[in-house]
């Protein structure tokens, strides 16, 4: 079961629980109706909104040598990635493919592709 994300955690979520309520049993629709009518109780405060911008983010690709040689060869990019403020990161293919792959750090990135020859260029 999960509450209050994605499955994922793409998508931090920065709402407020008041109750959580599992039955055995189906809800008579009296029930439900009390539940519904109660309603967010009248001392709950709002939750304080935290402001991102989009320079919280930072930019990086994943380079690969044409010639063998990040050194001194050509590159070419072969994915694009964001870093949240959180450390987390997502990656994206470059090309056709629309797959994004989150990862909890740059680190993890770099450890994944780091043996397939390819290398993280920080664009920020």
């Amino acid at each position: 079961m999960l509450l209050a994300n994605e499955s994922t955690g793409e998508y931090p979520w920065l709402g407020a629980i008041y109750l959580i309520a599992i039955y055995d049993r189906g809800l008579s629709h009296t029930e439900v109706k009390q539940n519904f009518n109660a309603g967010v109780p009248a001392t709950a405060q709002p939750v304080d909104q935290p402001q991102v911008s989009l320079n919280s983010f930072r930019r990086f690709v994943l380079v690969k040598s044409e010639n063998g040689s990040l050194l001194t060869g050509k590159t070419k990019t072969v994915a694009y990635g964001v870093q949240y403020p959180d450390m987390r990161c997502v990656l994206c293919a470059n090309g056709k493919s629309s797959n994004m792959i989150i990862f909890r750090d740059v680190n993890s990135i770099i450890y994944a592709y780091g043996k397939q020859g390819l290398k993280l260029s920080w664009l920020d």
